[in-house]
């Protein structure tokens, strides 16, 4: 959890819920390992899902740069 705390520059407590919560759905696993606990994925379509949401984010995105860049050009030929 460490890890994620630190690249989401997050409050553990935050994550920890956010994990519970996740765990509590299923999407995540967890194992005890010692003093520490391991979180993974626990559904491998999850991998998929997140693939279809990024690619569909990535293209709206790409569409409204494209729709900018069209409006610019013809802000700038007036």
């Amino acid at each position: 959890m460490s890890e994620l705390v630190e690249r989401l520059q997050a409050k553990q407590a935050n994550v920890s819920k956010q994990l519970g919560i996740l765990h509590a759905a299923g999407l995540v696993a967890r194992a005890r390992d010692g003093n520490v606990i391991r979180y993974s994925i626990a559904e491998p379509m999850i991998f998929e899902l997140c693939e279809l949401v990024c690619d569909k984010l990535r293209r709206d995105a790409e569409r409204q740069l494209a729709a900018l860049g069209a409006t610019g050009t013809r802000e700038e030929s007036s």
